[in-house]
């Protein structure tokens, strides 16, 4: 079974556009470029954090280096799929996998349901 990568954070998080080193060069002059704000940096860091779980490295990878292009996600020689899973409205949820599977499974879980089966 291929490894996949789980990554959750509350979308009131606040990241500076000025320190966002986990973004790829393509990605801060996208930012720049479309004045883009916290939505997309935030969504950007738990879809990288996902794969970065997925590769086995978590935060010990350097972000920057996983570039990221609507649903797929690059790291060296290695591409994966992202997909953002709505748990509640509070939160940004991402699944990272490796491609050649289909797209991850899980679509909707609710929060409820995800705290009870941590609890």
């Amino acid at each position: 079974m291929d490894a996949v990568g789980v990554d959750i954070e509350r979308n009131t998080h606040q990241i500076n556009s000025s320190t966002a080193f986990f973004l790829s060069k393509i990605e801060q002059q996208k930012l720049s470029a479309e004045n883009l704000g916290n939505t997309y940096l935030l969504k950007k860091w738990v879809q990288k954090e996902a794969v970065s779980k997925a590769i086995g490295k978590g935060l010990s990878l350097g972000f920057h280096t996983i570039e990221s292009s609507g649903t797929y996600c690059f790291w060296r020689n290695e591409k994966f799929m992202t997909h953002e899973v709505n748990v509640h409205p509070d939160y940004y949820c991402y699944v990272a996998g490796k491609t050649g599977k289909t797209k991850p499974e899980v679509s909707e879980i609710s929060f409820e349901k995800l705290l009870n089966n941590l609890i």
